[in-house]
């Protein structure tokens, strides 16, 4: 139901041709949207999430590579959590 919702939103959006950005081609973004219950205020801060959502997913996926090629068999491994959105600073 909840990504039901966050997909008519953000398919409102785009009919309305609103710049999405990152957003548009972000499904994992979206999702995340949806499960963490997300509200922003304008399209300008959801751009900005969705482009520090992005840079977040390129950090956790450097992370986990890094952590991976240690060997160790309890290797860390990062994933999406409920502050993704968040930049350092607001974290």
């Amino acid at each position: 139901m909840k990504t039901t919702f966050a997909a008519a939103a953000v398919a409102g959006l785009v009919v309305a041709k609103v710049p999405l950005g990152k957003m548009k081609n972000n499904p994992a973004f979206v999702k995340f949207i949806s499960e963490n219950n997300r509200n922003y205020r304008s399209v300008h801060e959801i751009n900005m999430r969705a482009e520090t959502f992005a840079d977040n997913m390129e950090k956790i996926t450097e992370l986990n590579v890094r952590s991976h090629k240690s060997g160790k068999s309890n290797a860390a491994n990062y994933g999406v959590g409920i502050f993704t959105d968040l930049t350092d600073a607001e974290f």
